[in-house]
C-alpha cells in the first residue's frame, strides 16, 4: 500500500486515492451502515468518530489551500444549490470549490463537498450543478466513505504520507474513498430522487451525462477521468438517469427555475481562468464540445472562441492553424477577449511565414499588454520578422 500511493503522487492527491492490487482473497465488502440522520454525529472513540476527528482536522487544513477558490458569489451559488438539495442535511454539509481541472467531486464522511472547478465549468444551469452535488450528498448519506474505511489497512501509514503533502494532503484526504461501483449506482439514484425532490427536472442530469458521454467518445478512451472514472459505465448511468426522468414525467409537480443566467453570472468572472485550466488537459476533443457547450449556454462568446483557437493550436491537426485563425479572429470581435488572442495569432502567421500579419498581430499585444511577462521573447520576435529572418 505505502509504495502504491507514493507512485500516486500528485494524482492522488486530485483524484483521491485509488486501490492498490491486493494479495489473498482480496478485500471483503465493508457491511451497509444506516443512513445518516439529520445532525447526527458519531460516538466518541469509535471508529466512526475517529474518522470524522481526522476528517474535521484535514477540513481546517483544506481552508488554509491556495486551491480553494474564494469568489464570494460563485461559492454563495453552489452552496446555495447544494443546500437545497441536501434538504434537512442542509446546515450539516459545507462546500468547498477547489481551483482544478480535472471533472470531479467528492464527499468525506463529515459533510465536506469538495467541488473541483473542472466539472463546474461542465454545468450548464443550475439543475445540473444540482445533479452533481446530489450524487456526493447520496455519498453521504448513506455513509459510503464509512464503509469504504472500515475496509482498509493501514490508515496510519495512509495518514503520514498525506501529511507529507501539507495542504494537498487535506485535499487527498477527505477525498481518498475510492468507493464501488455499486455505491456509485446507489448515489446516481439517490441524487435524481433529491434533485426531483427539490424541484429540479431530471432531464437536466440526463444531458449532463449525454454531454460527458460524447466527451469521453471523443477523447476515445475507456473511462473518463476525473467525476466519472470510478463510476458504472456512462452509458448504463444515461439509461437509469431516463428512466427517472420517464417516472418523474408521470407524477409530474411543479419545478425550481433552471436561472441559467444567474448560473452564467456566478460563473463568468473566473470563466477565462477555468478555461485556461482545462486547456492544460491536452483533452483536445473533449474540450472542443465543451467550447460548444459552452457558446450554446450563452457564455462569453470572445473568451470561448479564444479557448477554441488555443486547442486547435497545440492540436496541429490538418487544417488547425486556420481553424484556429478563423476562432481567433472571432474572439476578437469580443469586448473583453484577452490581449494573448493577438499574440496566438501572430505565432501561427509566424508559422506560416506570414511576416506582415504576424508583426500586426505581435506589435498589437504589446501594445495591449506593455507589462507581458513574456515581452522580450515578443520583442526578439517582431525583431527577427522586421529583419526578414526565419
Amino acid at each position: 500500500m505505502t509504495a502504491c500511493i507514493r507512485a500516486l503522487g500528485l494524482r492522488l492527491v486530485l483524484v483521491g486515492a485509488t486501490s492498490c492490487a491486493t494479495t489473498g482473497a482480496g478485500p471483503v465488502a465493508p457491511p451497509p451502515a444506516a443512513e445518516m440522520e439529520p445532525g447526527r454525529k458519531p460516538v466518541a472513540g469509535s471508529d466512526e468518530g475517529s474518522l470524522w476527528m481526522e476528517a474535521d482536522r484535514r477540513e481546517a487544513e483544506l481552508r488554509a489551500s491556495a486551491l480553494l477558490v474564494q469568489d464570494t458569489p460563485l461559492t454563495a451559488h453552489v452552496a446555495m444549490v447544494a443546500c437545497r438539495v441536501a434538504g434537512p442535511h442542509c446546515e450539516h454539509v459545507r462546500v468547498y470549490v477547489v481551483g482544478t481541472a480535472r471533472p470531479n467531486a467528492t464527499m468525506a464522511p463529515n459533510g465536506a463537498l469538495l467541488l473541483f472547478t473542472g466539472l463546474l465549468l461542465r454545468t450548464e444551469n443550475e439543475a445540473q450543478l444540482a445533479y452533481v452535488l446530489a450524487h456526493e450528498v447520496g455519498h453521504y448519506l448513506r455513509r459510503h466513505g464509512l464503509q469504504q474505511w472500515r475496509d482498509r489497512r493501514d490508515r496510519a501509514t495512509v495518514g503520514r504520507i498525506l501529511d507529507n503533502l501539507g495542504n494537498l494532503g487535506a485535499l487527498a484526504w477527505l477525498g481518498a474513498p475510492t468507493f464501488s461501483r455499486d455505491q456509485e449506482r446507489e448515489a446516481d439514484e439517490i441524487a435524481l430522487d433529491l434533485i426531483a425532490r427539490a424541484g429540479y427536472d431530471a432531464s437536466h442530469a440526463v444531458a449532463l451525462l449525454d454531454a460527458w458521454l460524447a466527451e469521453e467518445t471523443a477523447a476515445r478512451r475507456e473511462r473518463p477521468s476525473g467525476l466519472l472514472a470510478t463510476h458504472p459505465p456512462t452509458a448504463e448511468r444515461v439509461a437509469v438517469a431516463r428512466a427517472a426522468v420517464a417516472r418523474a414525467e408521470r407524477a409530474a409537480g411543479p419545478t425550481v427555475g433552471l436561472r441559467p443566467d444567474a448560473h452564467r453570472r456566478a460563473i463568468a468572472p473566473l470563466l477565462s481562468g477555468f478555461l485556461r485550466d482545462e486547456l492544460r488537459r491536452r483533452d483536445f476533443g473533449g474540450s472542443l464540445l465543451l467550447a460548444d457547450r459552452l457558446l450554446a449556454s450563452g457564455a462569453d462568446a470572445g473568451a470561448i472562441h479564444f479557448f477554441r483557437g488555443e486547442v486547435y493550436r497545440p492540436r496541429d491537426e490538418q487544417d488547425d492553424d486556420a481553424r484556429a485563425v478563423a476562432a481567433l479572429t472571432l474572439a476578437l470581435q469580443g469586448d473583453r477577449t484577452p490581449a494573448e488572442a493577438h499574440r496566438s495569432l501572430g505565432l501561427i502567421h509566424m508559422k506560416r511565414g506570414e511576416a506582415g500579419l504576424a508583426l500586426t498581430a505581435l506589435a498589437r499585444y504589446l501594445k495591449e499588454r506593455p507589462d507581458a511577462e513574456d515581452r522580450g521573447m515578443i520583442e526578439s520576435y517582431l525583431a527577427r520578422l522586421e529583419r526578414g529572418t526565419p
